[in-house]
C-alpha cells in the first residue's frame, strides 16, 4: 500500500496495536490505558525505571518480529528530576 492512502493510518494502527498485544509488559500498559498511540508516536507511563528498561526492551524486540524500529535520538524520557539516560533513550 502506498503511502499516504487513505487507508494506511488504520492498517498501520492496526498493525502496531497487534505488535504491541506480543509483548507483555506493553499490552498491560496498553490495556491499564497508560500507553497512548498516536499515528507513529508512543506515550508511555512508567513506575520506575526498571519497568521502563524493560518496556524499552521489548519495544526494541518489535524491530526483528515486526520490522518497527525504536528511534531512540528522536525518543525522550521525561522524569522530574533525573537526567541519566535510560537504555541509550536521553532523560529530561
Amino acid at each position: 500500500m502506498a503511502q499516504g492512502s487513505i487507508l494506511a493510518p488504520e492498517l498501520f494502527n492496526i498493525y502496531l496495536e497487534e505488535a504491541i498485544r506480543s509483548k507483555p509488559t506493553l499490552k498491560a500498559k496498553y490495556d491499564a490505558a497508560t500507553a497512548v498511540a498516536f499515528a507513529d508516536d508512543l506515550i508511555i507511563k512508567v513506575e520506575n525505571e526498571e519497568e521502563c528498561r524493560r518496556v524499552i526492551r521489548e519495544l526494541e524486540a518489535l524491530e526483528d518480529e515486526w520490522h518497527l524500529t525504536l528511534n531512540k535520538k528522536k525518543s525522550v524520557i521525561l522524569h522530574p528530576t533525573s537526567t541519566e539516560s535510560v537504555g541509550g533513550i536521553a532523560c529530561r
